[in-house]
C-alpha cells in the first residue's frame, strides 16, 4: 500500500465538508468559536472530551455492577464515582496511545511511499511510534490548532465571504500562534531561578574569614578590616 499525501488534505476538507449548508449567522458564530476553541485550547477539551465519554462509559458499567452487590443504595453511587475516575484515567492513557499509533501509521506509509522498503518502513514506524507516545501532548496540542485553522478558513470563506487569500493568511497565523499557546512548557521554580545566581561572585550572604563581619554579595575586600575575602 503506498501512501498518498492527498489523503490528508482530503481529511482536512472532509472535516468541513459537514457545515450545514445553508448556515445561519448564529451557526456560523458557532463554528467561527468552535474554530478558534481548537486552535487556543484544543488539547485541553479533546483531553476533557475523552476523560468525561469514557468516565461516563465505565462509570455507567460500575453502577450496573453494584446493582448485584449488598447495599445496592451505597454500592450504585460508589461504582459510578469509582468507574468514572478509572475509566477517564485510562480514556486519557489510550488517547496517548491512540496518537503514538496515529504517529507511526503515518511515518511508515509515508516512508513506504519514499523508500518503497518495508523493513526500514517498519523501523522508521516503530520510532515514530515512541516518539508519538513521549509527545503526544504536543503533537495533540498542534494537530488541533491546525484543524481549527482549517476550519476557521472555510467558515471566514464560505459564510463570511472573507477574501480567500486573507482568509488563508489569517489561519496561517492563528495556527501557528495556537499551536505555540498550546505547546506543553517547563515552569521553572523561583528557587532554581535564584540558583542561577548562587555562585561564588553571587553568594547570599559572606563573611570576612579575619575579623567575622559580614561582607557584601560580590566584595573582594573586608569593609570592616581590609582583608581579602
Amino acid at each position: 500500500m503506498v501512501f498518498d499525501f492527498a489523503v490528508l488534505a482530503s481529511l482536512l476538507h472532509s472535516l468541513t465538508s459537514a457545515l450545514p449548508s445553508p448556515l445561519t449567522f448564529l451557526g456560523a458564530v458557532v463554528y467561527l468559536l468552535l474554530s478558534l476553541l481548537l486552535i487556543f485550547a484544543g488539547r485541553r477539551v479533546i483531553k476533557f472530551l475523552v476523560f468525561l465519554i469514557a468516565g461516563l462509559a465505565v462509570g455507567a458499567a460500575g453502577a450496573l455492577l453494584g446493582t448485584f452487590l449488598p447495599l445496592s443504595v451505597i454500592a450504585i453511587p460508589v461504582g459510578f464515582v469509582l468507574g468514572f475516575i478509572v475509566g477517564g484515567l485510562l480514556g486519557l492513557l489510550l488517547l496517548r496511545f491512540g496518537i503514538g499509533v496515529a504517529v507511526g501509521l503515518f511515518a511508515y506509509y509515508a516512508s513506504l511511499s519514499l523508500t518503497h522498503s518495508e523493513p526500514i518502513s517498519i523501523i522508521v514506524g516503530l520510532v515514530l511510534f515512541a516518539i508519538g507516545l513521549v509527545l503526544a501532548r504536543s503533537i495533540l496540542g498542534v494537530a488541533t490548532a491546525i484543524i481549527g485553522g482549517v476550519l476557521f478558513y472555510d467558515i471566514s470563506v464560505i459564510y463570511f465571504h472573507a477574501p480567500p487569500l486573507i482568509a488563508g493568511l489569517a489561519s496561517i497565523i492563528l495556527a501557528a500562534v495556537g499551536a505555540w499557546v498550546q505547546w506543553p512548557k517547563r515552569h521553572v521554580s523561583h528557587s532554581s531561578k535564584v540558583g542561577v545566581y548562587s555562585g561564588s561572585n553571587y553568594s547570599a550572604s559572606k563573611s570576612c574569614p579575619k575579623c567575622g563581619a559580614s561582607a557584601l554579595p560580590g566584595a573582594e575586600y573586608c569593609a570592616n578590616c581590609g582583608a581579602h575575602l
